[in-house]
This record gives C-alpha cells, sequence and structure tokens, in this order.
C-alpha cells in the first residue's frame, strides 16, 4: 500500500518478499579507496563512501562485492537493497554499529526509497527517510511477481507531484486500515484486499496495460488480491498458502501468456 497519510505526507508499506541482494564487504589499511563491483552499482558505492565519512574512517580501503536476484528498473527496490546492503556490510566490516534510523538517513540522502532497513513491515516515509509506524511480520502468502514490461526511473518518478484527490486519499487510508488489520490477525484476504486498493488508485498515476487482465485472473484462481510496485512495473498476485492448486494454475496459465513471472512467498521472520 502506498500514497499519503494526508496531503504531503507521503507513505508506504513494505511487501518483504524472499528476493535478495547479497553485499560482501571487506577492509584493509588504505587511504579511504572503494571499489565496488559490478562498476555500474555506482549508488551503492555512494552508499559506502558516506558510511565512511558518517564513522569518520579515512584510513581503510574498503571492496564490496554485490550479487543481487532482484529485477532491476522494476519498483522492487533493488537500488535499497544494494544501499541498505552496502552500508550494513561495510559497517560489520569495520566493526561498527550502526542502527536502522542512521541506515535510513544515508540510504534516502542518496535516493529516496523503501524502508527495508526496518525488519518487518513498516510504514515508512519513503521521500523524508522516516519510520511511521511498525507492523507485524507478514504472514505467510504465495506471490507470483508479474513484470508488466518496461522500467521507471524511481528518481524520476517520485519528482512527480501527486495531488491525490479527496476520494483518493480516502481509499488509501481505508486501504491501510485494511492492512493493518491484516497483519494483526494474520489474514491474507484483508491483505490482499488492501493491496488491490492501493493498486487501483496507481493506476491513474503510473497505469499498467495488463491490470484488467491479471485482477480477472486472480479472481479466476482464487488470489487474496494484487499488489503493485508503485513506482515500478511489477503486478503480484497474492495467495494464501494453502491454495496452492490456484497458485499452480495461475502460474501455468501466466506462463503461457509469455509474462516474465517470479514465484516467490512473502518473508514471516523478517
Amino acid at each position: 500500500v502506498q500514497g499519503q497519510l494526508a496531503p504531503g505526507e507521503d507513505f508506504l508499506v513494505t511487501n518483504p518478499v524472499a528476493c535478495f541482494s547479497t553485499v560482501r564487504a571487506s577492509v584493509g589499511a588504505g587511504s579511504g579507496r572503494v571499489s565496488v563491483f559490478p562498476t555500474h552499482c555506482t549508488k551503492a558505492y555512494t552508499a559506502v563512501r558516506r558510511t565512511l565519512q558518517f564513522f569518520g574512517v579515512t584510513n581503510r580501503d574498503v571492496r564490496v562485492t554485490i550479487t543481487s536476484a532482484i529485477p532491476m528498473g522494476k519498483g522492487m527496490a533493488s537500488s535499497t537493497a544494494d544501499i541498505v546492503g552496502a552500508v550494513e556490510a561495510t559497517a560489520q566490516a569495520l566493526e561498527k554499529s550502526i542502527s536502522a534510523e542512521q541506515i535510513s538517513a544515508l540510504a534516502i540522502s542518496i535516493e529516496p526509497g523503501d524502508g527495508l532497513m526496518y525488519r518487518g513491515m513498516v510504514v515508512y516515509n519513503h521521500r523524508r527517510g522516516q519510520l511511521l509506524e511498525q507492523l507485524s511480520c507478514a504472514p505467510n502468502m504465495l506471490q507470483l511477481i508479474v513484470d508488466t514490461g518496461g522500467e521507471v526511473d524511481t528518481i524520476e518518478f517520485n519528482r512527480i507531484p501527486k495531488r491525490y484527490t479527496r476520494e483518493e486519499l480516502g481509499i488509501q487510508a481505508q486501504a491501510l486500515a485494511l492492512l493493518r488489520a491484516g497483519i494483526a490477525s494474520a489474514d491474507p484476504l484483508s491483505i490482499g484486499q488492501a493491496a488491490t486498493l492501493s493498486a487501483r488508485v496507481n493506476q491513474r498515476l503510473l497505469p499498467k496495460a495488463q491490470f484488467t487482465e491479471l485482477v480477472g485472473r486472480a479472481q479466476t484462481f482464487g488470489a487474496c488480491g494484487i499488489a503493485c510496485a508503485h513506482s515500478g512495473t511489477i503486478l503480484s498476485l497474492l495467495f494464501a498458502p494453502e491454495n496452492t492448486r490456484g497458485f499452480a494454475q495461475a502460474q501455468a496459465s501466466l506462463s503461457r501468456l509469455d509474462y516474465p513471472v517470479l514465484q516467490t512467498h512473502s518473508i514471516t521472520n523478517w
């Protein structure tokens, strides 16, 4: 769920899934040189630089290697995962402690991002890097993540004024209330309904041509709802864990249509 709690107060709710970026850092004596591989991970490079500055470390060189299974440019927080991973790995390699709040401040200084430096599901202001509410962990849900095509520049998208209508703000408030209730009662159906409401509002801002079709398929195969990457190209069909048959049928149906599909699940102990 994503939107505004009130005009100007942006928020998103994280959706932790089993898809990871792994960051390894090693440090040695030196003069503050930083090397990051792959070299195109420039945001992670900046994150390491700012972590060294944060700790006031000038006599160490840092080498970072990133291996990521998260698709880039799709709204799945691939950049945030690299940035947060780079900060945490560098801090650990330096044998320093750093809090989630401090990581958030470093990350938001690079770009608007996800609140995944906090464990569990959280309500997070992705423009200001502020934790708004700590929710519990997600209940177990199966997810079919569908790439609807193309890429989105998250930084550019977040610069666009959203100007939600009063009706849209009301729907987002309803979605957030449903989500809170669903997490509290471990009810995938309430969570799916909340995600679908928020995804419908987002169609005005970043429409996905396949949205109506995929909502129909979600209903056909008994999904609890459909989540979207509000600043990306992803739609995710959400299933209760016991609906393995519907999950398998939906996956087969989407595969026949040549949609790129990632089969995953919610992380219940993050």
